[in-house]
């Protein structure tokens, strides 16, 4: 039996939504037909490795007609601060666009999704700094309070986060990571800020903030069917080497576009060509839809 050893990324999304979507790697499993994608994969020029059609979470035909403006005025931590447009991307595992704006000719810039709301923020590398020092506690309420005044989080209930604060090693600043989690499994709702113990806010970072209803639940996915069928996608997509070696994160929940909800699995592969007879690792994203 082969050993599942790796680190490997996985999305399971159960929809009815893509049960439709005309993707090639269909597997059955008992209740039902689950068809499994590959969203992401690391470039490590493996050949003969058969990923099948590279599938695409964002939904671009949802924001196609969106006009990003030239420039954006939004609220970052209380202050008014107006940015050009430089570009337009997505998350991988995220259905929906943000949009790039520099701040000046500086490299402080931030992201902002469709609805306007602030997905980032990269602060001005200065020197200039208060001499007074806080502890984590103390960052953690001035992170909590530049995130209430930026816009998109009027309101925000922070009671439902798990609260981590973690000191950088040179002990110069606190990574203070808000999570949501449901059914006592983490999603993919998170808010990042990085705070000098100085109390000075270094960067903002949220992902799938207020997109995961209250309701969402894991209740009906079947884990061990689930990753049954993972396992077998893997097997497929490196049928021509030898060695297979896979291991599967805990899962992530999240939603596609329609809200229905998915699991996230981070994954590594370890496989040994039959005719270079070298060992690659490589890592990818796969996401796994039972179609009710």
């Amino acid at each position: 039996m082969k050993k599942r050893i790796a680190l490997i990324v996985l999305m399971l999304v159960v929809t009815m939504a893509f049960s439709s979507c005309g993707l090639k790697d269909a597997l059955t499993i008992d209740n039902g037909t689950c068809t499994v994608y590959v969203i992401d994969v690391c470039d490590c020029d493996i050949d003969k490795v058969e990923y099948g059609e590279i599938y695409k979470v964002y939904d671009e035909s949802k924001f196609k007609d969106i006009i990003p403006s030239e420039s954006k005025t939004v609220l970052i931590g209380g202050q008014s601060i107006t940015g050009t447009y430089s570009r337009t991307y997505n998350n991988v595992d995220c259905y929906y666009p943000v949009y790039n704006y520099h701040i000046g000719k500086s490299m402080e810039n931030f992201d902002v999704d469709e609805k306007g709301r602030v997905t980032a923020y990269m602060a001005l590398n200065t020197n200039v700094d208060s001499m007074v020092i806080y502890h984590g506690e103390k960052c953690a309420e001035i992170a909590r309070t530049f995130v209430e005044e930026t816009s998109g989080y009027e309101g925000i209930d922070w009671s439902i986060y798990k609260e981590t604060i973690k000191q950088s090693s040179d002990g110069s600043y606190y990574n203070i990571t808000y999570e949501r989690y449901v059914d006592e499994l983490k999603t993919t709702e998170w808010i990042n800020i990085s705070v000098k113990v100085t109390g000075r806010i270094m960067s903002f970072n949220s992902r799938m903030y207020d997109r995961i209803s209250a309701d969402v639940t894991i209740a009906g996915f079947d884990m061990e069917k689930v990753e049954a069928n993972v396992y077998a996608k893997l097997d497929q997509v490196y049928k021509n080497f030898s060695n297979q070696k896979y291991t599967l994160s805990e899962p992530v929940l999240s939603v596609v576009a329609d809200g229905t909800p998915c699991l996230i699995y981070e994954v590594e592969a370890q496989v040994t060509s039959v005719t270079k007879l070298k060992t690659y690792t490589e890592t990818m994203k796969i996401m796994v839809c039972p179609n009710n």
